[in-house]
């Protein structure tokens, strides 16, 4: 109740509140759900840190609803991956939660499970959980059946109706985008400057009213209001050329309408369940920690390459660095400052010619 009342004045995401409700059902389901509350001491909780050891990821997934310990034991005979530590971690954060309140309240006296930390360390850093993919799995990946098909057609980009399967590896691979950041573009998001940069402004709206035909755009940080100068490879690609196409149909139209908001309201969710379970392991052979979202990680090292300052890795990419006294001064927004940078971003090895539009500009 106190994390849902938290959620709401804090205008925490609904799938925020889901997943505590998980974290806080699985630990229900270890120490017993008849258990009094009272009666979980410190060697109930290392019970729970242990289980939670040996528990393997996507369990529901892989075992349906077999009993925690049978789940346990296939999954230490089919030697199937565990969870993390971090996600251990949730967890036991959701149990020391529950016994802290447990405390204030005064139904025990302390709180057994503070400080209770995973039994293994996560020996990976924060920077590395994602890895980005390698210079051959990217030209490999742009040469599938798909995209050959693409490439006997005038417009290659025309023969994917939908749009996003075609254009959102591209938008990531290319702008450094978070997926969802590029399924829900608006076409009016694309613009140009005074000096003709093409650009996409990627910004907060408000949430639209019931019957308002737009649709609300969401972001993951506040380091994620920026303004992307569009590569000139997408140029070439005929970018420019579809998103006029879908301004016909409405300037308030979704770039990839076919692509619905899931109940937490991320418009990728279903692209990134087909690029996750077919098109990305049809194409390239994937390494551990490689997902979709490995494009955006590939072009962070496209930036490492040409030596591009913070600056453009925070004011085009959305990271946030930490601030220096300097960031105050200068607009490093300004999408023609920074498209000097981004016309450097190169993978070698990637040809794409076969997909430029004959008609690009």
């Amino acid at each position: 109740m106190l994390s849902e009342e938290n959620a709401d004045v804090n205008s925490l995401s609904p799938k925020w509140v889901d997943k505590q409700r998980a974290n806080l059902a699985l630990v229900r389901e270890i120490v017993g759900d008849q258990t009094p509350i009272g009666s979980i001491d410190y060697d109930a909780c290392l019970r729970v840190r242990s289980m939670l050891a040996r528990l393997p990821s996507n369990r529901t997934k892989l075992y349906g609803d077999l009993p925690i310990d049978k789940a346990i034991e296939r999954a230490a005979m089919e030697d199937k991956p565990l969870l993390s530590p971090v996600t251990q971690q949730q967890y036991l954060a959701a149990l020391r939660d529950v016994l802290e309140l447990a405390a204030k309240k005064k139904i025990i006296s302390v709180n057994p499970a503070e400080g209770l930390k995973p039994i293994k360390r996560d020996t990976i850093a924060a920077s590395e959980k994602r890895k980005p993919f390698t210079l051959q799995q990217i030209a490999d990946f742009f040469k599938t059946d798909f995209y050959a098909e693409c490439a006997k057609h005038t417009l290659p980009f025309a023969y994917d109706k939908p749009g996003w399967r075609f254009w959102l590896p591209l938008l990531c691979l290319f702008l450094g985008a978070r997926p969802n950041e590029m399924a829900q573009l608006h076409a009016s998001d694309l613009k140009r400057t005074e000096k003709a940069t093409w650009y996409l402004d990627i910004e907060a709206t408000a949430d639209e009213d019931e019957d308002s035909p737009v649709a609300s755009k969401t972001l993951k940080t506040g380091a994620s209001r920026r303004k992307i100068p569009l590569h000139p490879e997408l140029i070439k690609l005929g970018f420019a050329q579809f998103v006029e196409q879908r301004k016909k149909a409405g300037a308030t139209t979704r770039l990839f309408p076919d692509l619905t908001p899931d109940k937490y309201g991320n418009v990728a969710a279903y692209a990134l369940k087909r690029f996750r379970e077919s098109y990305l392991p049809n194409a390239i052979k994937l390494e551990p920690r490689q997902s979709f979202y490995s494009f955006r990680h590939s072009w962070r090292d496209a930036l490492r390459r040409i030596n591009a300052p913070s600056s453009t890795l925070r004011a085009v990419g959305g990271w946030s660095q930490g601030k220096l006294a300097s960031d105050a001064y200068g607009d490093k927004l300004d999408p023609d400052f920074q498209t000097k940078f981004i016309r450097k971003i190169s993978f070698p090895g990637l040809d794409l010619s076969p997909l430029h539009s004959t008609k690009g500009e």
